[in-house]
C-alpha cells in the first residue's frame, strides 16, 4: 500500500492478474504519481490489471487520461486492464461521459473485471 497526498493505492495478486484499488482523490497533482505506483506494482507475468475505483472520491480528467495511458501501456505489454466501477458508484457517471467503455472494458464488481482479464487473453 502506498499514499499520496489524496489518494492510497492497495494491490494484491489474484488469479494471476494484479488488483489495484484506489482510494481517495485523482486529480492533476497526483495522478502521475498513483499512475507510477500502480506500474511499478505491475509485474510482467500478470495476465492484466484490474483497477478498483469503488473507494475513490473523486476523479477529474488527469485520472481519466491516466487510465487510457495505463491501458495504452499495458497492451504493447500483452497485457489487460479493466476497470472495476460499481454501477451505483460516485465515478461510474464520469467514466461513461467519457465514454471509457469504448477503449476499456468497465466491471461492475472486481470478480468481473478478473473475469474480463482472463477471456481477453484467452481470446488473443
Amino acid at each position: 500500500m502506498r499514499a499520496t497526498e489524496l489518494a492510497t493505492v492497495r494491490h494484491e495478486a489474484r488469479e494471476s492478474s494484479v488488483i489495484a484499488t484506489l482510494e481517495g482523490e485523482v486529480d492533476t497533482s497526483n495522478a502521475a504519481v498513483v499512475r507510477d505506483e500502480i506500474i511499478r506494482v505491475m509485474s510482467n507475468d500478470a495476465l492484466g490489471l484490474v483497477v478498483d475505483l469503488s473507494a475513490a472520491r473523486y476523479f477529474d480528467s488527469a485520472g481519466i487520461q491516466m487510465l487510457f495511458a495505463l491501458g495504452e501501456r499495458l497492451n504493447a505489454r500483452g497485457q489487460t486492464l479493466s476497470v472495476c466501477a460499481p454501477p451505483d458508484g460516485l465515478l461510474r457517471g464520469t467514466l461513461d461521459l467519457f465514454e471509457m467503455d469504448r477503449v476499456i472494458p468497465l466491471a461492475d464488481s472486481v470478480d468481473e473485471g478478473l473475469v474480463f482479464v482472463k477471456t481477453s487473453r484467452t481470446s488473443l
